[in-house]
């Protein structure tokens, strides 16, 4: 099976949503593999503890905005503290129910983040990320 991506990240609180973009996720072979995080300091707590293994870190972070203890402003906050050599290796996507315009202003005026998308994920929304991340490639490159 060819995959866009070898690994991807799910950052939500909620359980339901979780599971529903890891079967979208599946079901449209988006990803050979998903690491999920219901809390974003766990997620960040992983990339620092893997930050010299690449190929343990995810190319794709759907990251939520909403969520208890640490939103996902918050983690965008801390994860900026990573080397740029480590953030290159990785591109955020907001990936909320949110629909205030505030979130979405703020989300793009954030360097980080590479695109705002609202759930529910689906394959036509992994299609546009997958040509997003293919241009970013070749205007990198």
């Amino acid at each position: 099976m060819d995959y866009p991506f070898q690994k991807v990240s799910v950052i939500d609180d909620n359980d339901i949503d979780r599971y529903i973009i890891t079967a979208i996720v599946n079901k449209y072979n988006f990803s050979k593999e998903i690491l999920d995080f219901n809390m974003a300091r766990k997620a960040l707590a992983y990339i620092e503890q893997n930050q010299d293994s690449g190929n343990l870190l995810p190319e794709i972070i759907f990251l939520d905005i909403n969520m208890p203890e640490m939103n996902g402003f918050e983690f965008l906050d801390s994860y900026q503290l990573f080397p740029d050599s480590l953030k290159k290796q990785m591109q955020i996507f907001i990936l909320t129910s949110s629909n205030n315009p505030d979130d979405s202003e703020r989300a793009s005026k954030n360097p980080l983040v590479c695109g705002y998308i609202n759930k529910p994920l689906n394959g036509d929304k992994l299609n546009q990320i997958i040509l997003q991340v293919r241009k970013t490639s070749a205007n990198v490159s």
